[in-house]
């Protein structure tokens, strides 16, 4: 979300200033009144989008919801207002839970229709319970808002009272972005299986964005209750989600400051073109029909673009090179002497065993993975080589749960106890084992940084509600775990990119990025998806270097790679599939010797000897390293 920075919320206390001076009559303050309701919705549903990538239409609902219970509890049962605020929003909260837990297991347009049929539902329930809601007609004689003897009478009164409510929450939703729920959110939204493997409990954080979501249309339905005594199910209705999306597409979706600048174009241009007649409609769709056309990603990133003054700290050139820290040719500061938090420590020193007991995958009719038994201790480099099609990616996604394995089992045997792998949520298996991929799985719009801190994601302990607030003291624990994640990205040669976004960085600096982010969370094993696919000598050798020093920190490490050099003098154990199954398991040296490897497989490649263009082969780096 960009113009997160929480100065720029000082321009609104001006504006409203200026407002409270100019103002000449009392229209203005009704429109600038219902423009705060407006917002405070509008940035609950942004931070739903931004969250989910996915869209509501229906949260006019929760708005409706609020303000009926609100207004009936205060009008004929004497609640006192603040109570019914609180109980309404209580209920709300409940309700979209119940909604969300099913319905955000849909992806696209099946939610979207999910969350239209909820609007159609609660409307007519609206319409049809007279004797409680009113029915069409609606409810009259709400309460005015009061506080013990104080009571809001005017426009001008609730002026102030519903902007300190809307700056509160701007405030709170600005703080949001820098907790690890507000990253979270954001991971989710970039990229939902780079998420989940960084240990992000996807469902979980969604269902939690659409509450906190709901609640804030909750608090726009309770203000609008009391401050117009009178409301009715039109109100409510499909019409007004759709506003309110219009107003976030408008100004950016997922944008808290594009939400505002949408907000406010929507609800202040229709008063200004009311003084043409007959023609306001035709303006008013011109502009924004041209608006949507010239600026499709929304108001505010555009003007970004085009202005560069609220860009997210330094960008360097994505082509400037990036080389791992060293101080002995390549070699990577990773080793069992540094002290970082969020690398292994000696916990980790006892050997793991990752087992695999008959293992079998169906795609249909396809055999994917057949009869797959397999043990992988953690003391040791394993290589998985086949041709195309022989089921390593997919054996790397069953151990990690993206695809669910239809027989067998997979267990993780770590200091004398045993945890089921086959019955673990991906998230929970990224506690334990790290993975990248063959494509680069990074989160656009992300910086380098806040990858690192995703992959630190389990680890991270803070006050939730010291972090809203902006306290001090959360912002003093910001920083030490900032600092940890710049270790770890100096240890890789991206310190200097830390604020620069992850989709700037060259291809090489990708892998760097995403075997960062996996071995943030201290795994016992790491999952790398051809780590050197794509990639020159020189930058082989740099993940060669790589590759042996996680080892030697107590990382087990298992890589599938197509280069058979890399393979030959990294590995301590090579298995090799081949349509699904197992046709070898052994030392390099006998794999490159196996006849029905060299026919299913290696062919004419069975020389696997390898010298890097410095000289140094990956066998005597692994000696160097070892320091035999």
């Amino acid at each position: 979300m960009l113009l997160s920075n929480r100065s720029s919320i000082l321009i609104l206390p001006l504006l409203l200033g200026l407002i409270w001076f100019a103002a000449k009559n009392d229209y203005i303050f009704t429109t600038a009144n219902l423009l705060a309701i407006n917002i405070i919705a509008v940035t609950g549903l942004n931070i739903l989008i931004g969250a989910t990538g996915q869209v509501s239409i229906g949260h006019a609902a929760f708005m409706g919801i609020t303000a009926y219970i609100s207004a009936i509890l205060s009008s004929n049962y004497g609640v006192p207002v603040w109570m019914s605020c609180l109980i309404s929003l209580f209920i709300v909260g409940l309700v979209a839970l119940m909604i969300a837990i099913p319905t955000l297991r849909l992806e696209g347009n099946y939610l979207v229709m999910a969350t239209l049929g909820f609007n159609i539902v609660i409307q007519i329930i609206m319409n049809q319970w007279e004797s409680v809601t009113g029915g069409p007609s609606g409810l009259a004689g709400i309460p005015r808002l009061s506080l013990g003897t104080f009571r809001i009478e005017n426009d001008r009164q609730f002026f102030w009272v519903i902007w300190s409510i809307a700056l509160f929450l701007i405030w709170i939703t600005i703080n949001l972005e820098r907790t690890k729920v507000g990253r979270a959110f954001k991971a989710i939204r970039a990229n939902k299986v780079a998420s989940e493997v960084s240990g992000v409990a996807v469902h979980r954080y969604r269902s939690i964005a659409f509450v906190i979501s709901a609640i804030y249309a909750g608090i726009a339905g309770f203000f609008y209750a009391h401050y117009m005594t009178f409301i009715s199910p039109k109100t409510f209705g499909i019409l007004t989600s759709l506003q309110w999306l219009t107003m976030s597409v408008l100004g950016g979706m997922g944008n808290i400051w594009g939400g505002i600048l949408g907000t406010a174009f929507l609800t202040v241009l229709p008063e200004f073109l009311h003084k043409l007649e007959d023609l306001h409609i035709l303006f008013y769709g011109s502009i924004l029909m041209g608006v949507l056309i010239f600026c499709p990603e929304g108001l505010v990133p555009a003007l970004v673009k085009l202005s560069g003054i609220f860009g997210h700290g330094k960008t360097n050139s994505p082509n400037q090179p990036s080389r791992i820290n060293n101080t002995n040719s390549n070699v990577i500061a990773i080793g069992t002497d540094n002290k970082s938090l969020f690398l292994p420590s000696s916990d980790h020193s006892g050997e793991a065993v990752l087992k695999l007991e008959q293992v079998s995958l169906n795609f249909g009719g396809l055999r994917v993975l057949h009869n797959i038994t397999l043990e992988f201790p953690s003391n040791a480099i394993h290589a998985i080589i086949g041709p195309n099609g022989a089921g390593k990616t997919t054996l790397l996604n069953v151990i990690c749960a993206i695809v669910e394995a239809k027989e067998g089992s997979i267990k993780l045997l770590e200091n004398g106890q045993s945890l089921s792998l086959d019955r673990c949520s991906t998230h929970i298996i990224a506690q334990k084992i790290g993975r990248t991929f063959q494509v680069s799985q990074i989160f656009p719009g992300m910086t380098v940084l806040e990858h690192v801190l995703i992959g630190m994601h389990k680890d991270i302990r803070e006050n939730l509600m010291a972090g809203l607030m902006g306290l001090p003291s959360f912002q003093k624990k910001v920083r030490l775990y900032e600092e940890e994640a710049l270790n770890l990205l100096d240890m890789f040669g991206l310190r200097e990119k830390a604020f620069s976004r992850a989709e700037t960085l060259s291809l090489f600096e990708h892998k760097l990025l995403e075997i960062a982010r996996a071995i943030a969370g201290r795994p016992v094993f790491v999952l790398l998806d051809e780590p050197a696919g794509g990639l020159s000598s020189m930058e082989k050798s740099d993940i060669g270097w790589l590759i042996t020093k996680i080892s030697r920190s107590g990382i087990g490490v298992i890589f599938i790679d197509h280069h058979m050099d890399m393979v030959a003098n990294l590995a301590d154990r090579v298995v090799v599939l081949h349509q699904g199954m197992v046709i070898a398991d052994g030392s390099p040296k006998e794999i490159s010797n196996n006849p029905e490897v060299i026919g299913a497989y290696l062919g004419h490649q069975k020389r696997m000897s390898f010298s890097l263009p410095h000289g140094v082969t990956f066998g005597e780096q692994k000696k160097i390293i070892s320091g035999n």
